[in-house]
């Protein structure tokens, strides 16, 4: 069996990444301070394919110039995070998929987020054979994710 734990620094590193893609909204915290680490632990973290691409987004991340000379990605300003993070969308763009991929899948599956949304599998069966218009304006109020990034 593959190891799936990534060392503290990449978990503390992971989960404020995660609190900068995902931020809190009123009633749920950010993705990294949900707790969701066991989640990509046991979901991506044991499958070669995704631990691979996130332990390359991760590492380059330490690796990049202005990471190393302020020290750490803790101690540098959000707007500066930001750019290193889309440097990688745009130059890793298939482990930085991947990478985005497991944060979004743990956080959409989280039933505090399926709560908040009020969107689960049960409510779409519900739906088919009596059609409730009301869903719509509900579907229409959530903030596609990737327009917040």
């Amino acid at each position: 069996k593959m190891e799936n734990k990534i060392s503290e620094l990449n978990q503390r590193l992971l989960k404020d990444i995660m609190n900068i893609m995902i931020p809190k909204n009123d009633e749920i915290p950010a993705a990294g301070d949900m707790g969701l680490y066991k989640q990509i632990e046991k979901h991506f973290l044991s499958s070669n394919n995704h631990k691979k691409s996130i332990i390359s987004i991760l590492e380059s991340i330490n690796l990049h110039p202005n990471v190393r000379i302020s020290g750490s990605f803790f101690s540098i300003d959000l707007t500066e995070k930001i750019e290193i993070i889309r440097w990688h969308e745009e130059n890793m763009i298939d482990d930085f998929n991947k990478f985005k991929e497991s944060i979004f899948a743990v956080y959409y599956s989280d039933e505090r987020v399926v709560r908040k949304i009020n969107w689960d599998q049960e409510k779409v069966k519900k739906i088919e054979p009596k059609w409730d218009p009301s869903i719509l304006e509900k579907v229409k109020k959530i903030e596609p994710f990737w327009k917040k990034f």
